[in-house]
């Protein structure tokens, strides 16, 4: 039986992507893994490209389905007992993906898992929050995040700590699930197309009592959103929130975050001018 599939959405990335298929061959080595490519309807060369790649089963949607359903349709034929949504835009360090199927194996309390995500120049980057959306997610904003910062707690998108970290949500760049837990809470919401469907999942693997950790050792380059167009980002990503309120509060509750949400966005604004 394999013990991790490894799970890759393409779009239109296929010198990145390629550079992520090289590293996970290149240094897996503790664990029986697979690698599958669902490409979302690439118009470059991709499809040419690594439809004569061996090692890894490709998977060509003759449109693009959105990120959630493209990793739905890979996890349909994965075969293994842990799943790797990891994304095209990545770039393994040394023999990650063993660690986090391993850590899942002996942690069952623990439902999904991550590693800490770097930028290109090796620093700091975000790999998690420690809250998922919600009143409190917005508080948190607003007041700079007051509470952790009193605590002498820095670990808000970062674990700095040497031990794993309980946390809010894991950034789908690598989100490691067991497939029993999967199996329990379903996979992707089908109807977010790009941006919280990671969110949206890691929520209802808490809500089943299943606890989400952040790996310090784990450690990922994340070149972040070389597949999508920066001035849709913020589209795509509001929309996307919304959609995620909307699945889980009331509506008056969904005004009172947004008034909160768009008061932090204008504090936030003005002190980028001033400074």
């Amino acid at each position: 039986m394999v013990d991790l599939s490894i799970i890759i959405v393409n779009y239109n990335t296929r010198e990145l992507t390629q550079a992520c298929i090289d590293s996970v061959f290149g240094f897996v080595r503790q664990c029986r893994f697979e690698v599958i490519l669902v490409d979302n309807a690439s118009t470059d060369d991709s499809r040419d490209h690594f439809s004569q790649d061996s090692r890894i089963t490709y998977i060509y949607m003759e449109e693009n389905i959105g990120f959630g359903r493209a990793n739905n349709r890979g996890l349909e034929v994965a075969g293994g007992r842990n799943i790797l949504f990891l994304n095209p835009d990545t770039l393994l360090l040394d023999d990650a993906p063993s660690r986090l199927s391993s850590y899942l194996d002996s942690h069952p309390e623990v439902g999904a898992c991550g590693g800490n995500l770097l930028t290109a120049d090796m620093l700091p980057n975000q790999s998690f929050m420690r809250y998922r959306p919600s009143l409190r997610m917005s508080l948190h904003f607003l007041t700079w995040n007051a509470w952790y910062r009193l605590r002498g707690d820095r670990n808000l998108t970062f674990n700095f700590t040497s031990t794993p970290i309980p946390v809010g949500y894991i950034i789908g760049a690598d989100l490691a699930v067991r497939r029993e837990v999967l199996d329990e809470v379903g996979a992707f919401d089908p109807d977010f197309f790009l941006y919280y469907e990671e969110t949206d999942l890691c929520d209802r693997i808490a809500r089943a009592g299943y606890q989400l950790h952040c790996l310090p050792d784990v450690r990922i380059i994340h070149y972040e959103g070389q597949s999508i167009v920066s001035d849709r980002k913020k589209e795509h990503m509001e929309r996307s929130r919304q959609l995620y309120l909307e699945k889980r509060y009331p509506a008056w509750h969904i005004a009172l975050i947004n008034a909160l949400h768009g008061l932090w966005r204008l504090v936030h604004d003005v002190h980028h001018r001033v400074r």
